[in-house]
């Protein structure tokens, strides 16, 4: 017991442990301390700008009416673009309805040639 103590005492491993451990508790002081000081001031400093500052209230120019909601409110949304997709523009060159699409040869054929390149309904391929 007495070789293990006088080993423990002059063994100089443990004091880098315990020297980080009392700098990192002064630091976490430092830090805990300086924190709340920092906060307030920059805290006071802002609030006290705002308040004071004419920047804070909109500018308006003398004799114009300032415009109050969404000006978009009432106008109506833009049309969108229709793409057609590689299928409709096949119908629209044969000139089929859609009540013609299983009779018709050409769309058939067209269809299983391009089964896998561009979108077929599925149930076309089906019949």
């Amino acid at each position: 017991m007495r070789h293990f103590l006088r080993k423990l005492w002059l063994a100089d491993d443990g004091q880098d442990i315990a020297e980080y451990a009392v700098m990192l508790a002064v630091i976490l002081v430092l830090v805990v301390g300086t924190i709340p000081l920092v906060g307030s001031n920059a805290n006071n400093a802002f609030f006290q700008r705002c308040e004071f500052t004419p920047m804070t209230t909109p500018i308006v120019l003398p004799g114009t009416k300032r415009g109050r909601g969404n000006p978009t409110w009432v106008k109506p949304l833009p049309a969108l673009l229709v793409i057609l997709t590689v299928f409709e523009m096949q119908v629209e060159r044969l000139g089929l309805s859609r009540a013609q699409y299983g009779a018709s040869p050409q769309l058939k054929s067209w269809c299983d040639r391009n089964r896998n390149r561009v979108y077929v309904p599925e149930w076309l391929l089906a019949e």
